[in-house]
């Protein structure tokens, strides 16, 4: 009889950008170590800084770059001609960066239902830790990877791009 009630909708931003959480990712980050904190790109340019989207090294150790645009969530076209993996020489402050869940989340967003990629044509990862760095930090580039060579600890402890 009454009008019915709508459920809010969960918004995963709220929870992401939620302080507390904010800061137990950075104390992650920290416990961690810079150095295992790593952007992968197309191998184009090399640069000396990163911005984007960044990860742990555990989350792609042992992977070749299939398997590193799949558990990513980047599109088909990416990484086809191999990768450059960089790794960030501080961990970021807190306002250099923004928490985007797990992969599974195209950009830290859900997929709308029955939709496989989001607007801008991203699939959902396999599941890897992401943030989105919003200021350019110090990087290196640790790997050149040539199309489906794996990551290993040995190339990424080396720095020998």
């Amino acid at each position: 009889m009454g009008a019915e009630m709508n459920e809010p909708k969960f918004n995963p931003r709220d929870l992401q950008g939620n302080k507390h959480v904010k800061a137990h990712h950075w104390e992650k980050m920290k416990s961690v170590g810079a150095g295992k904190l790593v952007r992968v790109t197309n191998p184009v340019d090399e640069r000396n800084t990163a911005k984007g989207y960044f990860t742990i090294w555990t989350a792609l150790a042992g992977k070749d770059t299939d398997e590193i645009r799949k558990t990513l969530g980047l599109k088909d076209t990416d990484l086809i001609t191999g990768a450059f993996v960089y790794k960030l020489l501080r961990v970021p402050e807190p306002h250099e960066f923004e928490v985007r869940g797990y992969t599974t989340l195209p950009d830290g967003i859900p997929l709308k239902a029955g939709e496989k990629t989001d607007a801008a044509g991203f699939p959902a990862g396999t599941g890897a830790l992401q943030y989105t760095l919003v200021n350019p930090v110090p990087a290196k580039l640790v790997c050149k990877l040539g199309p489906g060579e794996k990551l290993t600890l040995e190339r990424f402890r080396s720095g020998a791009a």
